[in-house]
């Protein structure tokens, strides 16, 4: 397996991890969707399913700033990001963002497009829709509620293609950490951001090539929220028929299409 290190960047009063790899001179971002846990101790299994990238590309996935405010909008988690990629010295960027990772990437793109050479937006939105909200609403219940278990139960259904479910469910649920009160409240602040995100009318600013991929069975954003995306821009769009949310952990093309478009 490719070596990888954790990299612990601190800008006046935030502090902020990454998982860093790869041998290549390429800059690549990847920026993650909401998560409950920090990104630290899943090193080993990024750099295994990102491993096609190692030889190419120097790769950078990031977390959230920590500490996290209450009120921490998407807007703000983009111009933090921002600021650890300038210290790290990292520009002109392929990046790759999914689900939440996707609104910061979009923000990045619009507001530093010095920073974004190419721009792959996975599973995300440009603006809520109706879809997204019962989504939001359903997990900030279960988050108010402390109901942890069912914190977890949601992530399985809402993010995973049935046939994932019916062959890994059980294990999913038994192998995921404890969530701790910490947990709930950095996860409740990051589902508030998405429910107030909307960059929409701001897309024309980006200026870079774009490529969106969507799934057909998206249950937590919707496809058309993909669609309304590439429409808006003009861009590429490819569409997963028989998967879920979270297609780019679960489609085996999926790091190969990343590929494709970054080195076309």
């Amino acid at each position: 397996m490719a070596q990888y290190e954790i990299i612990k960047t601190e800008i006046d009063e935030f502090k902020m991890d990454c998982i860093h790899f790869g041998n290549g001179k390429i800059p690549m971002v990847i920026i993650p969707g909401v998560s409950i846990n920090p990104i630290a101790p899943m090193g080993a299994s990024v750099v295994n399913a990102y491993k096609i990238f190692n030889d190419r590309y120097d790769v950078y996935l990031f977390d959230r700033k920590t500490p996290m405010p209450k009120e921490y909008s998407v807007y703000q988690m983009s111009e933090d990001t921002v600021k650890v990629m300038k210290k790290l010295g990292i520009s002109n960027a392929c990046i790759f963002g999914t689900s939440q990772g996707g609104m910061i990437a979009q923000y990045i793109a619009i507001n530093h497009p010095t920073f974004v050479k190419k721009l792959i937006l996975a599973s995300t939105m440009s603006k809520m829709n109706e879809v997204a909200k019962a989504t939001f609403n359903k997990w900030l219940e279960l988050a108010d509620k402390k109901d942890y278990q069912g914190i977890k139960y949601a992530m399985l259904t809402d993010l995973f293609s049935d046939r994932f479910i019916e062959m890994y469910g059980k294990m999913f649920i038994e192998m995921q950490p404890e969530i701790t009160a910490k947990d709930c409240e950095r996860f409740i602040t990051q589902v508030n951001a998405c429910v107030k995100f909307d960059c929409y009318n701001e897309l024309e600013k980006i200026t870079c090539p774009v490529l969106v991929i969507g799934a057909e069975n998206d249950k937590v954003l919707s496809a058309d929220a993909s669609v309304e995306i590439a429409d808006k821009l003009g861009c590429k769009l490819y569409i997963y028929k028989d998967y879920g949310h979270v297609v780019y952990d679960e489609a085996p093309d999926y790091k190969e299409r990343i590929l494709e478009f970054f080195e076309s």
